[in-house]
């Protein structure tokens, strides 16, 4: 079983590691079932070797809906966004819109819509397993593709045990769904940037390890024991 908050994610067992924030932090044992202290902002990264199947498998995309608003910052105002959305950019992607939300291409960064409802925009209300089955299946269109959640890190910030446990408990259902629909072939690497909702001591980020859980590849977790590795390790395999 894997660990998120203390409590068991019910599903199909990944391959686990935990890995420090940053090379200043403490490296911890490979393949352990979760981490005492994950933030589960949930940085998703999902990439799959296609081997001989009609997907491209050099195409990349990030799965994130973004909101009108989005398209009239102006350029320079893009860049200083989340490090995601710079990377994006840097890659030259496409961004998706609430248009693609609607067709079901996407998911938005708070994957229930309500954010989206309560400002007005004219969407669908989404359970945590529609979402996740989108993502789920939507990956496996392109041989990289990323899903960022970060409703987590804002509960982490209000250090509100209610709010906490029920975005870990809407984060089970989404990653069970996803790991239900996601093709045979599908690597699903789930990863946060740091430590945050384990500690309600702070309002703030911190240093400790983090999880790094993969379904797909249990040979991805070897040698791991850093966040600064993981994406050299990504880029590796694709």
């Amino acid at each position: 079983m894997a660990w998120a908050g203390g409590r068991p994610i019910r599903g199909p067992t990944p391959s686990t590691a935990t890995a420090a924030r940053s090379s200043a932090c403490r490296p911890s044992a490979a393949r352990r079932s979760g981490c005492r202290g994950a933030d589960w902002r949930g940085r998703w990264m999902l990439s799959w070797g296609c081997r001989g199947c009609p997907r491209a498998p050099r195409a990349r995309r990030r799965l994130n809906a973004f909101r009108p608003r989005f398209w009239e910052l102006s350029e320079e105002r893009k860049w200083t966004l989340s490090a995601t959305t710079v990377a994006t950019l840097a890659a030259g992607r496409d961004f998706f819109d609430l248009e693609d939300l609607r067709q079901g291409r996407c998911v938005y960064q708070e994957f229930t819509n309500a954010e989206l409802i309560e400002r007005g925009f004219d969407v669908a209300p989404m359970t945590p397993a529609e979402a996740g089955r989108i993502i789920g299946t939507e990956a496996g269109r392109y041989g990289f593709s990323l899903y960022e959640y970060f409703q987590s890190d804002k509960a982490g910030h209000s250090a509100e045990r209610e709010r906490i446990e029920h975005h870990l408990r809407m984060l089970e259902e989404f990653l069970r769904a996803l790991l239900k629909a996601r093709a045979a072939d599908l690597r699903v690497v789930l990863c946060s940037d740091h430590g945050n909702l384990e500690d309600l001591s702070t309002h703030r980020h911190t240093t400790n390890p983090v999880p790094l859980m993969v379904w797909g590849d249990e040979d991805f977790l070897t040698g791991v024991t850093r966040l600064d590795q993981v994406t050299p390790r990504i880029l590796a395999t694709l």
